[in-house]
């Protein structure tokens, strides 16, 4: 079993072949590095969701659960915020971070898709491989990318609140300045972007859609913490293993 299994391994690269595969052995050595660093940078923009959701259970508008606990004023330190609120004064790095992550967001996504294939619960109803994945497949993919960027919105407003809402403007009260937000917005000078009005504005006019974000922006930070218990308890899974399992669903 071994052997075959070593054996379709190299004969579906022979197969590929092309600059992709290419760069992805010259890359392979260093997989560990990026592994590392992706894990890290996970882990930081997970604590940055944790940390403003908690934030907005704590600190939220007079509105509670019917507008989806609106952050009134930033009282949590969020790292992620903290970075790009400074990087924006070197313009365009803040651009350049925040593009760095929707993208990391992105192909995250992906890849996910590409690797777990279309489930329903635990029914596996679509597998990708090259060449062979079917179309339902493809179309499922496409609408689940699309779903994942609608949802990018509101996650750019929990990742980076004060950023996202009124970027880098400050406000005079009582001879302090301070940082713009949504209870100093009425009575001073800042103006909110537009991501800010049009994510509030849904919250705040369709409570069903803030407080089902709120909830599972929950399930979701716990969820990661789970699963990356489960996966360091676990361990990786050999490729001859992986393969084997490939062979099996072409017979």
């Amino acid at each position: 079993d071994e052997e075959r299994a070593l054996a379709k391994r190299a004969k579906r690269l022979q197969e590929e072949g092309g600059n992709c595969s290419t760069l992805y052995l010259l890359l392979r050595p260093f997989s560990v590095i990026f592994g590392v660093i992706f894990l890290l940078l996970s882990f930081f923009l997970v604590t940055s969701l944790g940390l403003t959701t908690l934030d907005r259970t704590l600190h939220h508008i007079n509105c509670d659960y019917t507008c989806g606990f609106i952050l009134s004023h930033k009282q949590i330190q969020n790292p992620l915020d903290a970075v790009l609120l400074y990087l924006s004064q070197f313009f365009p790095a803040d651009y350049i971070v925040l593009s760095v992550i929707v993208l990391y967001f992105y192909f995250s996504t992906l890849t996910a898709v590409t690797d777990i294939g279309i489930r329903f619960f635990c029914l596996n109803m679509f597998k990708f491989r090259k060449g062979r994945t079917e179309p339902q497949g493809l179309m499922s993919a496409a609408i689940i990318l699309m779903l994942s960027t609608l949802a990018l919105n509101n996650s750019v407003i929990t990742l980076a609140p004060t950023y996202a809402t009124y970027g880098s403007q400050t406000t005079m009260i009582n001879g302090t300045s301070r940082e713009c937000s949504i209870d100093l917005s009425q009575n001073s000078s800042c103006v909110m972007t537009q991501l800010g009005i049009f994510v509030n504005s849904v919250e705040l006019n369709v409570g069903f859609f803030g407080l089902a974000y709120y909830g599972c922006t929950w399930i979701f930070v716990l969820s990661f913490l789970i699963c990356i218990i489960i996966a360091l308890a676990r361990g990786k899974k050999s490729n001859v293993d992986y393969y084997s399992d490939d062979d099996e669903e072409e017979e």
